[in-house]
Formats: C-alpha cells, structure tokens, sequence
C-alpha cells in the first residue's frame, strides 16, 4: 500500500472526526432527512464531548481517543491512537500538529479543521440531492445512545453511498458507514462518548449567533491542469502547493477526492491500490506523477485519471 493512500486514509479518518461533532439541539420527530443532515451540519463546531472511535476496514480495526472543544469560533480537536504506531494529533482553525514518540520536533501543517473536512461540515441537502436519495432506514443503539439511521445513497455506480446513525437527541453521528451497494467497506463508530454541556438551549444560542458567517469566497483555479471526466456534481473545492505537489481536492457535497500532481515520479504509483473503502489510481501524465485518491469507486478514480491532462485555455473542475 503506497504512503499516499494510507496518508489519504489517516486524513480521513481524522477529518470524520471532526465531522462528527454534529447537532445538538432536540430533534422534532416530523424532521425529514435532509432536515436532519443539515441541522447536524449547521451546529457541528459548537459541541464539547470526548468518546472513543473505532474504524474497521478490511478486516483491520484502528481506534483514537478524541476530545472536541469550541469557545467563541475557537474549535481544538486532540487525538490519541490507541491501536498501530504511538501518536497524538491536535488539530484547530488553523493547523495540524502531529506528536510522534522519538520525535523531539512536531509536525505542523498549515492547515486547520476546515481543508478537507469542510464539505461534510457544510452539509447542502439541494446539491447532495442532486447525485443521491436519502432514506430513513431502522436505526439502533449506538454507544448506549438511542439513533435515527440516514441512509445517503447515489443514483450512478460512480459513488458509494452512506449509512449514517446520528444521535436522536443531539443529531450527533454515532456511526457512519460506507456503502457498496449494500455492503459496508468501511465503518466508524463511537464505542463510548460523553457529551460535556448538554444544553440545546445555549448551543442553539451560539448556533443563531453564528448563522452569517459565510466562508470566504475561493478565486478560480486558472492554472494549467485540466480535469476533463469529473464524475457528475463534483467541483473543485480546495487547492494548495507544498514541497512541489499540487494538491486539488474535488467534492460532490458528500465524497471528497484528491488529485496529487508531482514533478518526482520516482516513487509514484502505477495502476490502482484499494484499502477498504480508499482507492487510489496513479501514472504519468505530461511528465508528472499524477494519483487520484479517494473514497470512491476504482472505475471512478480511473475515469478522473484518463480525463487529466496538462495544457493551455480553460482549466476545468469547478
């Protein structure tokens, strides 16, 4: 398995956990679906609570201790795994820190809660509804709270689909599965969480108080890549340049893909990987190393790859 998936998987599974500090408010039972999923979108910064998470893919079970606090906008996330090599994440507005033992200097990046957690964190029932049906489906207990279960599943066999059970109190997302058809490929789930300030009242308080904010506008892309074969509903959300690697994240408003563009091929991949529900697919194109990654079908990985080429006129993607 090449570093860049199982580094794309890492993001992942940090950037679901800080997604999943979701609504908090009591939920009325007439609530649809999509009202659900926005109400747990809306309110995802302003919950304190701490629990323990499992993520199962193939076989293979990995687990953090994560504690989310917010205070005036101020969000902090610190995460301890408990399973693989020792390390701690504390992730905020602004950056990533990453602690390994050993290491007497931290890794920090640039980046904080916002880069490729955000289109979860902005839930848009209109455009996700685009690409995707939402269905109630029989929900369960989950870490001994009682859920609503939202199944989000696409209309084309580009996507997968997902199997939400958001907390029926606080909309909060015990339990978020991947779907293939109807086969879970990857799974997270809270096996214990304690929510600090159970207090909807004050929550939607801060909620009303921040229902304003917009997010700052994104200048187009005008650079010289092109990205021909999106899958239908994906834009370009984010993109950066660090250490020669352009990095292009592309959402539909639920799956969220990224393009690496690097000018050293020496250790790119070459065809297509699979973990779990993360697949990358990577080659040359123009004389770079080029590898899609994401949680995403390997056909659709391959179909974006084919559609990248490098040249002059309209860049594509959003």
């Amino acid at each position: 398995m090449s570093s860049r998936v199982a580094r794309a998987g890492g993001l992942l599974f940090a950037g679901w956990c800080s997604i999943v500090s979701a609504q908090q408010t009591a939920l009325p039972a007439q609530e649809t679906p999509a009202e659900l999923l926005t109400r747990m979108s809306n309110s995802v910064h302003y919950l304190d609570y701490e629990g323990s998470i499992v993520y199962l893919r193939e076989g293979v079970m990995d687990a953090v201790r994560l504690s989310h606090t917010e205070q005036d906008g101020y969000e902090r996330e610190h995460l301890i795994a408990l399973t693989g090599a020792a390390h701690q994440i504390v992730r905020d507005n602004y950056t990533v820190t990453r602690f390994q033992p050993g290491r007497s200097v931290a890794a920090v990046e640039d980046r904080g809660l916002n880069a490729l957690g955000g289109t979860l964190r902005s839930f848009d029932p209109e455009r996700v509804a685009r690409s995707y049906d939402f269905e109630e489906r029989e929900a369960e207990r989950v870490a001994g709270r009682t859920t609503r279960a939202i199944a989000i599943m696409p209309r084309d066999d580009l996507r997968f689909g997902y199997l939400l059970h958001i907390d029926a109190k606080y909309a909060l997302p015990l339990k978020f599965d991947v779907l293939d058809g109807d086969e879970s490929v990857s799974q997270l789930m809270f096996t214990d969480i304690r929510i600090r300030h159970e207090s909807p009242e004050a929550i939607l308080a801060a909620t009303e108080q921040n229902s304003g904010l917009v997010p700052v506008p994104r200048e187009p892309y005008a650079g010289e890549w092109h990205f021909d074969q999106l899958p239908p509903g994906f834009k370009l959300e984010f993109m950066e340049v660090k250490d020669g690697t352009e990095h292009f994240v592309f959402s539909d408003g639920m799956a969220t893909m990224s393009v690496y563009v690097e000018n050293d091929r020496s250790a790119g991949l070459e065809g297509q990987q699979r973990l779990g529900a993360f697949g990358a697919y990577g080659g040359e194109v123009a004389g770079h190393q080029v590898t899609v990654v994401g949680e995403m079908p390997l056909d659709s990985l391959r179909m974006v790859w084919s559609g990248v080429r490098r040249g002059a006129g309209d860049s594509a993607g959003g």
